[in-house]
């Protein structure tokens, strides 16, 4: 286990790198927002299913870790209930808090994600190509629909007759049974 320095942009966390995985404590998340507490509980509240739990469980290497580091990790003491989150749910974190190093982080994503973000022209051939595909789709859900059609019209005349056979069957019975006793 080590600290190190997590940074995007104008935003730092400090963090502890546990075999490959970086996690950090509600109070790194706290001071590298500029919020409280309070807050981060209440966005972990409302936002519970994205963010996830955190770890589970501190034990004792990562408990003398953490007290031996408290400086760097920015707490003051180590609790048995204390937080530690993962990377992603610090990230998501900062992409749900309204501080303005939130709101800061938030807009340096969108400037990394519009930097990196796929954009390309469509070609005339590209377009008549995707216009020849839909048209191949609408002409295949045309034929379904044709189909399903097809096959309500001799459904509904079947339940017709069958509804008819049934009428007849109980007239039929009602004049046996009128015949057994005697009144026809």
């Amino acid at each position: 286990m080590k600290v190190i320095k997590w940074q995007f942009e104008s935003l730092e966390v400090p963090m502890i790198d546990i075999d490959g995985n970086l996690c950090c404590t509600s109070k790194a998340i706290c001071s590298a927002l500029g919020v409280t507490l309070n807050t981060i509980k209440l966005c972990y509240q409302n936002h519970r299913d994205e963010i996830g739990n955190s770890l589970e469980g501190l034990n004792d290497t990562l408990r003398d870790f953490l007290y031996s580091n408290k400086v760097e990790l920015g707490i003051k003491r180590v609790k048995s209930d204390i937080n530690i989150w993962s990377e992603d749910q610090m990230i998501t974190f900062a992409c749900h808090i309204k501080s303005k190093k939130a709101v800061q982080f938030r807009k340096d994503l969108i400037t990394m994600i519009k930097q990196h973000a796929k954009k390309d022209t469509i070609t005339l051939e590209m377009y008549q190509n995707l216009e020849a595909k839909f048209e191949n789709l609408q002409h295949s859900f045309n034929v379904v629909i044709q189909k399903i059609e097809a096959v309500q019209t001799p459904m509904s005349k079947i339940a017709s007759e069958s509804g008819k056979l049934l009428r007849m069957q109980k007239d039929v019975k009602a004049f046996r049974t009128n015949r057994l006793i005697g009144t026809v």
